[in-house]
């Protein structure tokens, strides 16, 4: 959902004894809503207002509403402060104040620390436009992102210094001539259900994780994906390469990934810039690309909308979320395919508190 450019904002003008009152409107499934008309204006600014004096101290406020500046300057400056308005139709033109686009959205949330805490209110004429349930997902993929930083970071640092080099003189995805994929497999448990539908596809392209359960069971992908930054990420390559099946196989791999997997002797790697500020702080030619979910998922999804269209083939193994959060679905479905094939891990228990200690 794109709240930046759906709901159409309009204005218009009724005069009565030289007096004019203008109204406010947005769309929302085909119907139109009255947000606003000029004599509302201060009532709108003295219910905001309230909000932000009502929000908790430890919180700031996320004001979900159409923007209009005569609201906006009843705010002093410390009520500014604590208010991000994320405005869904700006009445009045372009605030630097304001989240009114994409591109600020993704800023605002590439910046929330663990320790920010937020209070989310969105104004009455939204309640049936499906902003909760955006708001839903963008926190959960930030809380994703937060927590993958947590894991991650120090191994992002090292593995950028010691691929640097490398990337910069690799081919770019650009670059990349390949068949339009029949299906796209992650390492989630569903795949087990669909091995005879997978027997009629001809293109395959794979996440990691999926890699040697497919190739175990006969099914040869033509490339693989990896965004993986830990050493644990080598042992889904260890079986490919033991039976001697990665060479014939083009990876996808950036320059934050771990650095073993890229000397391991695929038939071409392909490479491109992601939005990790080390890399921005880069010099290189590599096509930017944006992994909106922060998983293996998304840089294929992404890849692909960037080579053919925006309709994606049948994906197999992306079977959900965690009770708690979001994962790369790495887990169970997993360990139940490498289980019989590999010695290490002699439990369940054993593999999820080895994976638990990969990025420690």
């Amino acid at each position: 959902m794109d709240i930046f450019n759906s709901f159409y904002p309009e204005i218009s003008t009724e005069s009565a004894d030289s007096n004019s009152n203008q109204t406010y409107y947005i769309h929302i499934n085909g119907k139109e809503i009255k947000c606003y008309t000029t004599r509302s204006l201060e009532r709108e600014a003295k219910i905001l207002k309230k909000k932000i004096a009502d929000c908790p101290a430890q919180k700031k406020l996320i004001w979900a509403a159409p923007f209009h500046q005569e609201i906006a300057k009843f705010l002093n400056p410390v009520e500014r402060k604590r208010i991000f308005w994320v405005s869904v139709a700006d009445f009045t033109g372009q605030n630097m104040h304001i989240i009114n686009s994409h591109s600020k959205w993704i800023y605002f949330l590439r910046n929330i620390q663990r320790s920010d805490s937020f209070r989310i209110e969105i104004h009455p004429v939204l309640k049936n436009s499906g902003i909760e349930k955006f708001f839903q997902n963008e926190f959960e993929n930030s809380a994703v992102r937060i927590k993958t930083i947590e894991h991650f970071e120090k191994s992002w640092q090292y593995n950028f210094v010691k691929n640097r080099d490398w990337w910069i003189e690799q081919q770019d995805i650009a670059l990349l001539k390949t068949d339009r994929p029949d299906v796209i497999v992650l390492g989630g448990p569903g795949v087990d259900d669909r091995l005879e539908e997978l027997k009629n596809k001809n293109v395959i392209w794979c996440a990691d994780t999926a890699l040697w359960p497919l190739q175990k069971r006969g099914f040869e992908p033509q490339m693989v994906f990896s965004i993986d930054a830990g050493r644990g990420s080598w042992e889904h390559f260890a079986q490919s390469v033991k039976h001697n099946k990665i060479k014939q196989l083009k990876l996808v791999a950036d320059v934050l990934g771990f650095p073993g997997i890229l000397k391991l002797g695929f038939d071409q790697i392909y490479t491109y810039a992601g939005t990790h500020p080390l890399i921005q702080e880069t010099t290189h030619n590599h096509t930017l690309l944006e992994n909106k979910t922060g998983d293996v998922y998304g840089i294929m999804e992404t890849v692909y909308k960037f080579l053919f269209d925006e309709n994606l083939p049948e994906v197999y193994g992306r079977d959900g979320t965690h009770f708690k959060y979001k994962t790369h679905l790495r887990g169970s479905g997993h360990y139940y395919r490498m289980y019989p094939q590999v010695e290490r891990f002699t439990t369940l228990e054993q593999y999820f508190y080895q994976l638990s200690r990969r990025y420690m």
